[in-house]
C-alpha cells in the first residue's frame, strides 16, 4: 500500500483598501494511493485538486475548489474504472 500527495500553496496576497483587508490563497494538491492486497487486487487512486480562497478580515471567507479522480481496480475477481470531476464552493463566518 502507498499513500503520496503533494500540496502546492504560495505565499497569500494581500490588498489594503481604506476600511478593510483581502487575503486571497491558492493552492493544489496532488493525491495518489495505490494497493495491492492478498488475492491480487489492485487499486489505483489519482486525484489532482485546485483551490482558491479569499478571506476578508480573517473572518469571512469565500471558497472554491475544482478536483479530478481517476479510480482503477484489477485483479482475479473484479474490474472497475471510473472518473468523477467536481466542483465545491463554500462561504464560512468565523465567530471570534
Amino acid at each position: 500500500m502507498g499513500l503520496c500527495s503533494i500540496r502546492f500553496r504560495p505565499r497569500p496576497q494581500e490588498r489594503a483598501t481604506v476600511s478593510e483587508v483581502l487575503t486571497e490563497e491558492v493552492g493544489g494538491l496532488l493525491r495518489y494511493y495505490s494497493q495491492i492486497d492478498s488475492q491480487s487486487q489492485r487499486q489505483h487512486r489519482v486525484g489532482p485538486t485546485l483551490k482558491v480562497m479569499y478571506r476578508w478580515r480573517n473572518e469571512l471567507s469565500v471558497e472554491f475548489e475544482v478536483g479530478n479522480e481517476i479510480y482503477d481496480e484489477t485483479g482475479p475477481f473484479r474490474e472497475t474504472h471510473s472518473h468523477r470531476r467536481y466542483v465545491y464552493s463554500g462561504f464560512r463566518w468565523d465567530f471570534r
